[in-house]
């Protein structure tokens, strides 16, 4: 279960770095970059909990 935490953190961190890089990268006003960085941590943290269901399945499904 270690692994799977490390690798969803991992993950987590990856999507956050290259979000808030690409959005600094553009150029927008202090607003617009706020609601992409929102947007941009709302999507790391939605596909975090998808690998999170499906590592946990898999997991579930060795062990039977």
């Amino acid at each position: 279960m270690t692994t799977i935490t490390y690798a969803l953190a991992q993950f987590f961190l990856i999507s956050l770095f290259s979000g808030a890089g690409a959005i600094m990268a553009s150029g927008l006003t202090k607003r617009e970059w706020l609601e992409d960085a929102l947007i941009w941590l709302g999507c790391a943290c939605m596909g975090g909990c998808f690998i999170a269901v499906v590592l946990l399945i898999s997991v579930k499904v060795a062990e039977l």
